[in-house]
């Protein structure tokens, strides 16, 4: 996951949420690590195991 990829989704308003304690206007953007955990998780691709 880079910086980049979470301040195009933030843009956004999209998952993972995030928290900006020093408001709508401030550069502070804090993210809670089990919630990005999660949220990779989540996103889970299910391969096919011995697939060749």
């Amino acid at each position: 996951m880079t910086e980049e990829i979470l301040t195009k989704r933030r843009k956004k308003r999209l998952d993972p949420p995030y928290f900006k304690p020093t408001g709508e206007s401030g550069k502070v953007v804090l993210y809670d690590r089990a919630e990005i955990i999660a949220w990779v998780i989540a996103a889970r691709v299910q391969t096919q195991s011995g697939a060749a």
